[in-house]
C-alpha cells in the first residue's frame, strides 16, 4: 500500500495533499471514546489512470472509525471498524469539462455501511446493505469535491448519515477549504438539499446497526478512537487536500 505527500499550485494557492494509491490513512481523535456523534469529513479529488476508463470491480473509498494505527480497514488484518464504504460496482468515467466518475444511470454513486470484528466484515445488521446516495467524484485534480458522515452511537445502535453532493454540477464545483470547514462548522443535522456556500448537501441516507452493544465491541475488539480513510485502487489515485473530524455530541 502507498500513501504520499503531493503538492499541486491551483491559481496562486499551493495545495498540499495526501495521495493514496491502494492505501489508507488513520488519525488518533483527542475525544477518546467520549463522543456520542462524531462528524467525519473529507476534501478530495481524484487522479484517473487515462481519461475514459472506467473503474470496475467495485471500487472502494471507506472512512469511519476504527481501534487502530497498525490494523485499521484495508490493512491485512483490521482489528475494529465501524464506517461507510462505496458499493457501486462500476465508476463510469464521464467526459464533462471537467471530468468525474458517476454511477452509468445517474451521477450518485451507492455506498454502504459495514463495520470490521477481528478481520470479518459485517453489513447484514445494517438492516439495508446499501442505498443510493451522495458522491459523484470530482476530476481533474484541480478541483476538490466534499464528503461528509455523521456517526452516532449508543449502547445499542451504531447509525450513519452521509453528506454529499446529488448532482455532477454539484460535484464539479471546486470547494476551497474555507467552504470545507464551514460545512464541519454545522451543528447536527446537517440539513437536506440546504446549500451552504453554494454547495448543495445531498439527501441524506441513514443506515443503523441494531442490536449490536458497542461498548461491549469496544471492550473485546478494542476502542474507536481513530478515524480512518481508505482507497483500494492503485492507478486511479485518491488524493485527499483536508481530513477532519469534529465531536458534535
Amino acid at each position: 500500500m502507498a500513501t504520499e505527500i503531493v503538492t499541486r499550485t491551483i491559481g496562486a494557492e499551493i495545495d498540499k495533499r495526501i495521495r493514496l494509491s491502494n492505501g489508507y490513512i488513520v488519525r488518533k481523535t483527542n475525544s477518546g471514546i467520549n463522543w456520542g456523534t462524531m462528524r467525519i469529513g473529507i476534501r478530495y479529488s481524484m487522479v484517473p489512470e487515462a481519461n475514459t476508463l472506467d473503474l470496475t470491480g467495485t471500487p472502494r473509498l471507506g472512512f469511519g472509525v476504527c481501534s487502530s494505527v497498525t490494523d485499521p480497514y484495508g490493512s491485512r488484518t483490521p482489528d475494529h471498524f465501524w464506517g461507510i464504504r462505496s458499493n457501486q460496482a462500476t465508476w463510469t468515467y464521464k467526459n464533462s469539462n471537467p471530468d468525474y466518475f458517476g454511477a452509468s444511470g445517474g451521477d450518485a454513486l451507492e455506498y454502504q455501511a459495514f463495520k470490521v470484528q477481528d478481520g470479518a466484515v459485517t453489513v447484514s445488521e445494517f438492516g439495508t446493505a446499501a442505498q443510493a446516495s451522495i458522491t459523484a467524484v470530482a476530476e481533474p485534480s484541480t478541483n476538490r469535491s466534499m464528503g461528509f458522515v455523521d456517526i452516532t452511537k449508543t449502547g445499542s445502535t451504531m447509525t450513519f448519515v452521509k453528506h454529499g453532493p446529488t448532482t455532477a454540477a454539484a460535484a464539479k464545483t471546486d470547494m476551497n477549504e474555507k467552504q470545507f470547514f464551514n460545512i464541519m462548522d454545522v451543528e447536527i443535522p446537517l440539513a437536506s438539499n440546504s446549500p451552504i456556500n453554494g454547495y448543495t448537501i445531498s439527501d441524506t441516507i441513514t443506515l443503523a446497526a441494531d442490536g449490536a452493544n458497542i461498548a461491549a465491541d469496544e471492550a473485546s475488539f478494542g476502542n474507536l478512537d481513530h478515524i480512518c480513510i481508505y482507497w483500494d485502487r492503485k492507478t486511479t489515485l485518491l488524493e485527499l487536500c483536508d481530513i477532519a473530524w469534529a465531536v458534535k455530541a
